[in-house]
């Protein structure tokens, strides 16, 4: 009771905001060097207050639990004016600038930090004006830097009291089911939970106090073969509030599914041949095969312009999403709706920047006809969607959130089988590949990764003959798999949906268990007409000297 009263003094938001109120202004005008720097035009503070607690298991025990307020201020300082500011420069200094806050935030612990923060960020602004304006020479056609909208205001009601007790139990529950599993390395339940409030105040007038309540629950199961190959299998749940989670049978249940999955993967034999030809991608395949080849694509944010070191030259040299490229079949469509159901991770009714959030026809008939933007303008538009997320530590960009992805028609599974079975014959086959899952980033154990694929590896992938016998393979990995290769879709087939997590930026892969920005994604089965993949032998540094202390006493 004492935990939830002090969270929920936490979570009053509005006796802290005075101090940023008051300071707006004020900073806004006397922030200054001389009369040749540049002045501040836009000035935004956000304030969040939010209870968290984060939760690791495995084998029935507890590894990690913490349960603790997280209150944390942010400042956006711009300089210059909409046109030509001291963002969308590549730097690591660009005037955003965030600091957490006492566990038991006061006004005057706001004051200070308000007042600290907005001197750096303006100090950083400045340079990095400066370095932008020596470095980067504006086209004739260059949009401007930033959109000045006016004031917005929207005011959430604070969020009922967290209650992680049950939380704690369930990890406990979920990761007793890996006990006894064989070649078992890694087997381990982890849960993210947060639930509080995020304000948005700056120099236009706008104030707008959010929810930002989410629960991640995340299984992984990780085994090393003898021949030392690591397979990595998960499942992800996220929901707004824990009592949204399914209940606990249905999630042993999952979890003892994925085990038996892995095993299966673990006793086929590894691929031995180049495969190039047809592949059927289903379920969570095909919804992955859409998150990482089409969602960059329309996220309108443009990127920063190059910055030129001593290192030589850091950052995207040119925007490579395009309106009116197409990007799926003819018939194709693609919705992207954070309000269509505010019950459903990645839903907002605003989005960081304040903006009201809007339904966007992002794809009509396979072409790119409207992105999805932040306050950020380009060529085409200077307005934002109403999709501005990411760290608070950048500027916002336009993000997905809750993603439809529908085909003019769909075919049955029987259809979608003799239709890969005619095009495997050209090939010489007379059977397909058909990929059901694939290994998420973001559970591997090698966290520092350099020269990522387009697709990540295939977990569960499957020789389907024409005699419907099916024979798993282990050891593959996709090549030259490009975002266009979505052009290349032969056929539609069931619709699946589930959450996923994004990368707090543009381009990155979620890189936690329970880390990133929530979404929701729908997409149908699909088959590619072709995809080249290859074998992925183990590599010899990982098989294990030592046998598996379990399967010691069998001989092996």
């Amino acid at each position: 009771m004492i935990l939830a009263l002090l969270f929920g003094i936490s979570w009053a938001l509005e006796p802290l905001l005075p101090p940023l109120e008051e300071s707006l202004p004020r900073y806004s005008t006397e922030l200054t060097f001389d009369e040749g720097s540049p002045p501040i035009y836009h000035l935004r503070y956000h304030l969040r207050a939010l209870h968290t607690s984060t939760i690791q298991s495995s084998l029935g025990e507890l590894i990690e639990e913490e349960h603790r307020p997280f209150n944390q201020i942010a400042v956006e300082v711009r300089v210059g004016d909409p046109d030509f500011d001291n963002t969308g420069f590549y730097g690591w200094q660009n005037g955003f600038s965030m600091a957490s806050l006492p566990d038991r935030a006061t006004p005057r612990s706001v004051e200070l930090a308000a007042w600290r923060l907005t001197d750096t960020a303006f100090k950083q602004a400045v340079e990095q004006f400066s370095r932008k304006k020596a470095q980067f020479k504006p086209p004739e056609d260059h949009p401007g830097d930033y959109t000045l909208t006016g004031p917005v205001s929207a005011t959430a009601l604070p969020p009922p009291p967290a209650q992680h007790e049950p939380l704690r139990e369930l990890a406990r529950a979920l990761s007793a089911e890996f006990r006894g599993l064989p070649h078992l390395e890694r087997g381990q339940v982890f849960v993210g939970h947060e639930v509080g409030r995020h304000a948005v105040l700056d120099t236009e007038g706008t104030k707008v106090i959010r929810p930002m309540t989410e629960t991640t629950l995340r299984a992984m199961l990780q085994i090393r073969l003898p021949d030392g190959h690591r397979l990595v299998n998960d499942r992800l749940w996220s929901v707004l509030r824990p009592e949204d989670l399914p209940p606990l049978e249905d999630l042993k249940a999952e979890v003892r599914q994925m085990a038996e999955e892995l095993a299966s993967v673990a006793d086929a034999p590894v691929l031995d041949q180049e495969v190039i030809g047809p592949v059927l991608f289903t379920d969570a395949a095909a919804r992955d095969l859409f998150r990482y080849l089409l969602l960059p694509q329309l996220e309108g944010t443009p990127p920063d312009s190059p910055f030129d070191t001593y290192f030589g030259e850091i950052g995207e040299k040119s925007d490579t999403v395009r309106v009116g490229r197409r990007v799926l079949p003819p018939g194709w469509t693609v919705v992207d709706d954070p309000t269509s159901d505010l019950t459903r991770p990645g839903s907002f009714t605003h989005d960081y920047e304040g903006t009201p959030a809007t339904r966007v026809e992002a794809v009509e008939s396979g072409v790119v006809r409207r992105l999805l933007t932040s306050r950020v303008p380009r060529k085409e538009t200077d307005q934002s969607t109403g999709h501005a997320r990411g760290s608070f530590s950048n500027r916002m960009a336009g993000r997905t959130s809750v993603t439809t992805i529908t085909p003019p028609r769909q075919r049955n599974p029987r259809r979608l089988h003799r239709m890969a079975l005619r095009l495997a014959a050209p090939y010489g086959r007379d059977w397909y590949l058909r990929v059901d899952r694939l290994v998420d980033p973001a559970v591997r154990d090698d966290i520092f990764r350099f020269n990522e694929p387009a697709l990540p590896t295939p977990l569960v992938l499957v020789k389907v003959h024409a005699d419907g016998r099916e024979e798993r393979v282990r050891g593959a990995k996709f090549t030259g798999v490009e975002r266009w290769i979505l052009r290349d879709i032969i056929a539609a087939g069931d619709q699946s949906a589930a959450p996923i997590l994004l990368g707090f930026q543009p381009g990155d892969a979620a890189r936690g268990a329970t880390t990133g920005l929530p979404g929701w994604l729908e997409a149908p089965d699909v088959l590619i007409g072709e995809v080249e993949v290859l074998p992925a032998p183990p590599r010899r540094r990982d098989a294990p000297v030592l046998s598996h202390p379990h399967l010691a006493s069998d001989g092996e």
